[in-house]
């Protein structure tokens, strides 16, 4: 059903054109349907309970633009390097200035057919499409330092990305990501194990078709700390959820927790998922054993 990492992405591009094409969306995507294309369609119609799954790529879309903005406008950003963008359509759809430079990385086969796609589309800032595999940890290095000897002050945007990744992955890509002085902030979505279980137990019809979720501390915090990153922002997707009316289908359950929890459980129940932006610590981050 899902043969390649490109089904993936028009998958979650069939999402954002379903939420595009609401009378009251949250955002509008242009673009989505023309790159998610009838396979797409034709695979989410297949799959059982595949649009309950929607819920979250909506609202970390919704989340993460709006972050975006606050950043290129209040924070300096002149560069955002977005790290296995998929289908993002964010330079061609959102108000950037016409002086920002926009730099996506994924894999070589999905940047050539979003390229295939938005050939004659217009973008609103300068921006830059590299194919290359982000597991090759020398080739990427090579990257961040192109992009960190060019730049003032860059964002690091990993949407959809670490959920699908090692703890040693992660922190892999945390210490290369905190090496370069002008990678000032990192925005991303996590998940904690309570919400990866629920998706195992609720997502069942959905998980034999795409890879599973991995990445699922228990602290974001505690993790991402001994790295050299702080958390400056966390946007819990049950409170932005319920305030933009995209609530998952186990919502109910989510709101019986808060009632019912108390204290640090209570907190936990509502921050099992959400989009986290993290800022470079002016602390050099420490040499981990096995780093």
């Amino acid at each position: 059903m899902i043969a390649s990492v490109i089904d993936t992405a028009r998958w979650t591009a069939y999402y954002r054109a379903l939420e595009s094409e609401r009378s009251d969306a949250i955002f509008r995507d242009p673009y989505a349907r023309k790159l998610a294309g009838k396979r797409a369609e034709d695979v989410v119609r297949r799959i059982p309970r595949a649009r309950a799954s929607s819920w979250g790529i909506v609202l970390r879309t919704a989340i993460i633009d709006q972050k975006i903005l606050d950043a290129v406008q209040t924070q300096q950003v002149d560069t955002v390097l977005n790290l296995a963008c998929g289908l993002d359509t964010r330079p061609f759809r959102l108000p950037l200035p016409s002086t920002l430079t926009w730099i996506e990385v994924d894999l070589p086969e999905v940047i050539a057919y979003k390229g295939s796609i938005l050939t004659n589309d217009r973008v609103a800032c300068r921006l830059e499409s590299i194919g290359m595999d982000l597991s090759d940890s020398d080739a990427r290095r090579r990257l961040f330092a192109r992009v960190d000897g060019t730049a003032h002050r860059v964002l690091v945007v990993s949407e959809g990305f670490l959920l699908y990744l090692s703890a040693d992955t992660v922190a892999a890509l945390a210490r290369d990501l905190h090496a370069f002085p002008r990678f000032s902030c990192w925005m991303t979505d996590v998940t904690s194990p309570l919400l990866l279980r629920m998706h195992q137990v609720f997502g069942r019809p959905v998980q034999r078709w795409v890879s599973p979720m991995r990445f699922a501390p228990r602290d974001n915090r505690a993790f991402f700390e001994p790295y050299g990153w702080t958390i400056r922002d966390f946007r819990p997707l049950a409170v932005e959820g319920e305030r933009l009316h995209r609530e998952p289908p186990f919502a109910p359950l989510l709101r019986a927790g808060r009632i019912v929890l108390r204290g640090k459980w209570r907190d936990a129940f509502r921050d099992s998922s959400g989009v986290l932006l993290l800022e470079r610590s002016s602390q050099p981050a420490p040499v981990l054993p096995g780093a």
